[in-house]
Parts: structure tokens; sequence; C-alpha cells
């Protein structure tokens, strides 16, 4: 395993190999990582919008976005996660786009989406969840896309999509 640091983005990468892909002159991270060194994700450090997809990681250190109060665009699909702790995007307040689709998460703590007001597109299609805490989008005042489909959810409780006022695509 390398340890390989970006000359773009100062990102560190624990990963067997790495390449950047320009896009509207964004760097793009096409890795097998499995790996993120927290320490290494500062907010001086942001990457707007955030490639994280199609990797192999499995699980994120509650203090990764730490700090990463501009981060629009965070992409985590095509991955091995199986958690997310309740703190993970606390930080994030401005972020719009969360993509986690295609990953293999089974639970969703009520407060994962805490704070998440500008928040527009959140995917969780593809896993194996089976329940959604009737508050988990409480705060999702701004969301206009929201994909549950292919999990292994048989209920939803009526309040579930209340607040989401803005909500055009389900």
């Amino acid at each position: 395993m390398a340890i390989i640091v970006g000359q773009k983005s100062n990102f560190l990468f624990r990963c067997q190999s790495i390449s950047w892909l320009e896009e509207s002159r964004i760097p793009r991270v096409a890795a097998h990582m499995e790996a993120i060194e927290p320490r290494v994700l500062k907010s001086e450090v942001e990457i707007i919008p955030s490639w994280l997809d199609r990797n192999q990681i499995s699980s994120l250190d509650v203090s990764l976005f730490r700090g990463l109060k501009n981060l629009e665009h965070l992409l985590l699909n095509e991955n091995k996660i199986t958690t997310l702790d309740a703190n993970l995007f606390q930080d994030l307040q401005k972020l719009r786009l969360l993509w986690l689709h295609e990953n293999q998460i089974t639970t969703l703590d009520a407060n994962l989406l805490r704070g998440l007001k500008s928040l527009e597109d959140l995917r969780l299609q593809g896993n194996q969840i089976t329940l959604l805490d009737s508050n988990l989008f409480n705060d999702l005042t701004a969301l206009k896309k929201l994909d549950v489909s292919r999990n292994k959810i048989t209920f939803l409780d009526a309040s579930l999509f209340m607040g989401l006022t803005e909500l055009r695509i389900l």
C-alpha cells in the first residue's frame, strides 16, 4: 500500500494507484482507495467538488470531513461503506450534493443529516438500508432530489417526507 500525495490537491491517499482526470478543470481522483488519512483533509485543502466514488473505501473516520465548511459536492458512491457515524457530515453546511449510492450501508443514524440545510441531491439507492428514521430528513429543507430505491426498506413513516417542501424527484 503506497501513500501518494496528489500534486493538484495536496490530498494524501493510501491506495494501490492513483490517476488524475480533468473534468471542467477540477481534478478527479480515480484510484483503488481503501482508506483516506483524516489528518490531511483540512479546510485549506478542500476539493469542490470532492470525488471519492468508485473505490474500495469501507469506512470513514468521524473526523474526516471536519472543518470542510465550503465543500459543496461529496461523491462516495460505489464503494464498500457499511456504516456512517452520526457526526460524519456535521461541518458540511454548504453541502448541496451527497451521493452514497451503491455501497453496503445498512442503517442511517437519525442525526446523520442534521444541519445539512443546503443539501439538494441525496442518493442512497442500492444499499442494504432497512429503515429510515422519521427524523432523518428533518433539516433537509432545500432537498430537491432523493433516491432511496433498491434498498431493503419495508416500512416508511408517514411523517418522513413532511418537511421536504422543495422535493421534486423521489
